[in-house]
């Protein structure tokens, strides 16, 4: 519906589905519901609000809603939250600011919340990555096959009981690397 609505052609729309459903790697995150999928498909509901020209406060609300729980899953698309904002501030001036602010307030409030929960736990605002902790289990993953001698649960354990705060635990584990 997205690549439909910005290319105004059936075709496009038809390739957009058939290379995400040929491109091998989501297949296999679809598969096993990594938090990608969840992530893409939050940014996806939102873009899809966005691109239908749906402005009414309680779609652009939902829209920022969408965008705020993709930022907590995952933080891969984070850098294309900006380009929404332009997007939403050039489409004309009457209620811009209006638009940017019902985008904008439920990503504050769900992104800024875990914020501040962060900092009051560990004093410090830390990403919600995983990035660290799955670099170590892919360096450190001998197995030829998955499920052959799975370490992942083991690790996690050990991660999760290094340190109290996850800033203590993530730093335990860069010197680990």
């Amino acid at each position: 519906a997205i690549a439909r609505q910005l290319f105004a052609s059936q075709s496009a729309a038809d390739l957009t589905i058939g290379a995400l459903l040929l491109y091998p790697t989501f297949a296999a995150f679809a598969h096993f519901f990594w938090p990608e999928m969840l992530h893409l498909a939050l940014w996806g509901g939102a873009l899809a609000i966005l691109v239908g020209q749906r402005r009414s406060p309680g779609w652009l609300a939902t829209a920022g809603a969408l965008l705020g729980l993709a930022v907590l899953t995952r933080h891969l698309l984070l850098p294309f939250l900006p380009i929404v904002y332009i997007a939403l501030a050039t489409e004309g001036r009457k209620a811009r600011w209006r638009r940017l602010a019902w985008v904008a307030v439920p990503i504050v409030v769900l992104a800024g919340t875990a914020l501040w929960l962060d900092w009051r736990d560990d004093g410090r605002l830390r990403s919600t990555s995983n990035a660290g902790f799955n670099l170590w289990i892919g360096l450190n993953d001998t197995a030829r096959r998955d499920l052959e001698a799975p370490i992942v649960y083991e690790e996690y354990l050990a991660y999760l009981e290094s340190a109290e705060t996850a800033s203590e635990r993530d730093r335990l584990l860069r010197q680990r690397t």
